[in-house]
């Protein structure tokens, strides 16, 4: 399967030993996000155990799953460290607006209490973020 860049970079089902099994709910939430792609659900896992399959990023994922619903209903789909990752400036230097990033950082300050991610909340006329 050719990746949205145009590239031939594989993945093999059979290329690592299965560490991970995600419930059908979480694996519907993640098909969902490439509704407009064929990607199966061994490289999904793929694409989460490893960070990349087929041109597919597990950043890219991660992105597209901020962009797709609240904080709170991705809370309780991905794992503490995929959270984790999700809420990286690297991840969320990707969404657009920029405002949905604002309130991501928001959520990271929350949760992790500033404890690994330090930044600035920055407020337009003292307004609460969301």
């Amino acid at each position: 399967m050719k990746n949205p860049m145009g590239s031939t970079n594989g993945c093999s089902p059979g290329e690592i030993q299965r560490k991970m099994e995600i419930n059908k709910d979480a694996m519907n939430f993640f098909n969902s996000l490439y509704w407009d792609y064929q990607v199966s659900e061994e490289n999904i896992i793929t694409i989460i155990e490893l960070g990349e399959c087929n041109g597919f990023t597990r950043k890219n994922l991660l992105s597209r799953a901020s962009k797709s619903c609240r904080w709170y209903e991705i809370k309780k789909i991905l794992s503490p460290e995929l959270l984790k990752e999700a809420l990286s400036e690297d991840v969320l230097k990707t969404l657009v607006p920029k405002s949905l990033s604002r309130k991501y950082n928001y959520v990271r300050k929350i949760l992790y209490h500033n404890e690994e991610y330090p930044f600035k909340i920055e407020f337009v006329n003292d307004v609460f973020p969301f």
